[in-house]
């Protein structure tokens, strides 16, 4: 019988396990590497190899993609720049009919249950608005989905 021997738990090895399930950016595989108490210039030297092997690099790419998918979850912008900076990534654009479909989606979706289907109350308009921003909209398009809303009903 056969026994698998894993490789030493080196930060090398660790990087490499971590970038096979997703990217990472620098920044993120610098504070996990860190959290499992490699030394800095372990860290440093595979961080390098990294790079040399074209593993982590590319920013402005992984930051699309990670927005795409926050934005498929229905999160503002101003959340998805805040979480892009917290993983070392660059922000990305702003499209306001994008931010404002959302928004108008997670409303519609609110709606449809008993406590959210009467908006010409103001405590359940402002309850709505709290709650995009709390998605992380920006105020002009909490203040827009609003107003549709007092139009509409």
């Amino acid at each position: 019988m056969a026994t698998s021997r894993r490789p030493p738990r080196t930060a090398r090895n660790v990087m490499m396990d971590l970038l096979a399930r997703r990217d990472h950016s620098e920044r993120e595989l610098r504070q996990k590497l860190k959290l499992r108490e490699f030394a800095i210039e372990d860290i440093e030297k595979a961080l390098v190899y990294a790079h040399e092997h074209n593993w982590i690099g590319e920013n402005t790419k992984l930051a699309e993609t990670l927005a795409r998918a926050l934005h498929r979850r229905g999160k503002g912008i101003q959340s998805i720049n805040n979480s892009l900076i917290k993983k070392g990534l660059p922000k990305v654009a702003m499209d306001l009919d994008l931010e404002y479909e959302k928004a108008l989606a997670l409303v519609a979706s609110k709606r449809r249950t008993k406590k959210y289907a009467d908006v010409s109350d103001p405590k359940i308009r402002a309850s709505l608005g709290r709650f995009l921003q709390s998605r992380g909209f920006p105020q002009q398009i909490i203040r827009k989905v609003l107003l549709e809303l007092r139009v509409v009903t």
